[in-house]
């Protein structure tokens, strides 16, 4: 185990987080969100604030995962420290939670999984776009091999290509 690798991606993920969790803050208060994350009660329905940032939190995690991003220090900055800070799991659920227990109705559960289901959507979409990008900055138009080891399989064969030119 390297401790300076791990130092620098420790560092990376704290830089990240708090410009995340900063960023949460700011979306959430100019949406007046953090009333209700204190508790306030009787809130009405749907909690959108909380649900946009998720979703573009999970947009923003497929399309870094669908660029292959290669610098593991820039990957803990922007996924583990940012989106994860950013995109918090227990706020999302404690706002729910809070409706839930102060009378909300069934329809609490139904917008909880479907915001679920958006979320799992818009990262799948930026995936897919990450690699609709890599694709056309590999110069090939489509979308970049899957796999690391298709990927030099095609590095590979585009050399020998260049070579018997």
């Amino acid at each position: 185990m390297d401790i300076r690798k791990t130092m620098l991606s420790g560092a990376a993920v704290l830089a990240g987080g708090a410009l995340g969790a900063v960023s949460r803050l700011l979306i959430l208060t100019l949406t007046g969100e953090e009333l209700k994350s204190l508790g306030a009660r009787n809130v009405v329905l749907p909690l959108f604030p909380i649900d946009l940032v998720n979703i573009v939190g999970c947009l923003a995690a497929g399309l870094i995962m669908g660029l292959a991003i290669k610098s593991a220090y820039l990957k803990s900055l922007l996924v583990t420290g940012f989106l994860g800070a950013f995109t918090s799991f227990s706020a999302y659920v404690q706002s729910y939670a809070m409706v839930l227990v102060d009378g909300g109705s069934a329809l609490v559960l139904i917008l909880f999984v479907s915001n679920a289901l958006l979320c799992l959507m818009f990262c799948s979409m930026g995936l897919s776009l990450g690699r609709i990008i890599r694709g056309r900055l590999a110069g090939n138009g489509a979308a970049a091999p899957l796999s690391r080891g298709k990927a030099r399989e095609a590095e590979t064969q585009g050399k020998a290509k260049q070579e018997n030119s």
